[in-house]
């Protein structure tokens, strides 16, 4: 590559604050998983990175860089950049466009979809992960929050779960996953499906995309359900299935599944229908997604696949809240008086989740565009447009704050119950 052609773009990444020896950096990350690769870079090259918009060559962003900092910087300077950025396939290039083809090829042709979170999110190792999990089960109850309490004798339709790593939320999810293991369906009542709405952080274009595969964790394989995606695909045609690929890399989906393995560790009856919201289309007069004749078929072929089912059917939200801090692009570091009016706001629209309002939860969100990143927003709308009938019961509420104030993300426990 000279110096006068364009540099590729950057594509989207998802950034990961980190702290080494006392310096910031930021971990870049590959959401989608055509990269494996992640690399760290000092927190001060961000605004650099930003520049490699696909228009600038490397003599414009030097020139750039050059007036910016006072400093006279050359071209060939920024060059072990540019080759890291390419190496880690973080550029859309045309080599990245062939390495994407090849993964995407290997994606199709696999059966089960190999863990991302383990060694990460959650513990590789078996023991280990159950030996956590049996921990968080303990966790006491939270003593800045006041949780609901379920209703013996009332059926369980379905819970929201945060999807943050369990070492900032397990706490949240312990709390959550001991009142649903008594609230569980038995055996009896027949196979049971877990119907798993995460986000699809990547992107995807259409509203849901499920991937036809099993799913491995440290734990074992859970079996998707073959019978749901058919009668998913008969409704709906292949728009739910074709960018099936953007399961690869999320990991909103199987940072639920540990807790399914081990709480029915005894039961074979036991399968999930792994799904990812996307892009949920208003229509052309705005208001809410349920204006879409698109949205709303989609939703009435999630209510077939459960009156089709012969069992007990629970639908997932597994979502966050509010995502603040420079982080996610707000200017300053996060304060005490942002954390209160975030609090305030969460409780808000939670108020509509308890209610089972799906359209009031979404124009309370979308009033002013979103602004405090609520990336649970079109799939909770979902979960919750196939719940009429319940009541939300909020079991926890927290705010994930990092040391350094740079990020902050707020998540919620809760289950539905039938009213």
């Amino acid at each position: 590559m000279g110096f006068d052609a364009p540099v590729p773009p950057l594509r989207p990444i998802e950034t990961i604050p980190h702290e080494e020896n006392g310096q910031p950096f930021v971990v870049l990350r590959d959401p989608q998983g055509i990269s494996e690769t992640m690399i760290a870079v000092a927190a001060g090259l961000m605004p650099l990175l930003a520049l490699f918009d696909g228009n600038r060559s490397l003599r414009d962003v030097a020139e750039i860089v050059s007036r910016d900092s006072g400093e006279s910087i050359e071209p060939a300077q920024l060059h072990p950049i540019v080759e890291m950025l390419e190496n880690a396939r973080l550029l859309h290039s045309e080599s990245f466009l062939r390495h994407r083809l090849e993964v995407e090829e290997a994606w199709r042709e696999q059966e089960v979809r190999e863990p991302v979170l383990d060694g990460g999110g959650f513990p590789a190792e078996a023991g280990e992960l159950a030996a956590l999990i049996d921990t968080l089960l303990a966790s006491e109850p939270p003593e800045d929050f006041a949780p609901e309490t379920p209703l013996r004798g009332k059926r369980l339709r379905g819970i929201v779960a945060p999807h943050i790593d369990y070492q900032r939320g397990g706490r949240t999810y312990g709390r959550l996953y001991r009142q649903v293991t008594e609230l569980l369906p038995p055996e009896d009542d027949g196979p049971l499906l877990a119907g798993i709405i995460g986000v699809a952080h990547a992107g995807a274009f259409e509203p849901l995309v499920t991937a036809e595969k099993d799913f491995r964790t440290p734990l074992g394989v859970m079996k998707y359900d073959r019978a749901a995606a058919s009668i998913l695909r008969e409704r709906v045609g292949e728009s739910a299935f074709r960018e099936g690929f953007v399961h690869k890399g999320e990991h909103s989906v199987e940072i639920q599944l540990p807790w399914l393995q081990y709480l029915l560790a005894d039961r074979d009856d036991v399968t999930f229908l792994p799904l990812l919201a996307g892009i949920l289309d208003t229509g052309e007069n705005g208001g809410t997604p349920g204006a879409n004749p698109g949205v709303c078929g989609l939703i009435d072929a999630l209510r077939e696949v459960e009156r089709a089912h012969d069992g007990p059917v629970l639908w997932f939200a597994s979502v966050d809240f509010s995502h603040i801090g420079p982080a996610f692009g707000d200017p300053e570091p996060v304060t005490d008086e942002q954390l209160a009016a975030v609090e305030r706001d969460d409780m808000r629209v939670l108020e509509a989740m308890q209610a089972v309002d799906p359209d009031a939860w979404w124009t309370r969100l979308a009033t002013g565009g979103n602004p405090r990143r609520v990336c649970g927003m079109n799939a909770l709308y979902l979960t919750m447009s196939l719940l009429s009938g319940c009541r939300g019961r909020i079991l926890d509420y927290q705010q994930a704050v990092s040391e350094d104030r740079t990020t902050m993300v707020s998540h919620a426990a809760a289950i539905f119950q039938e009213a």
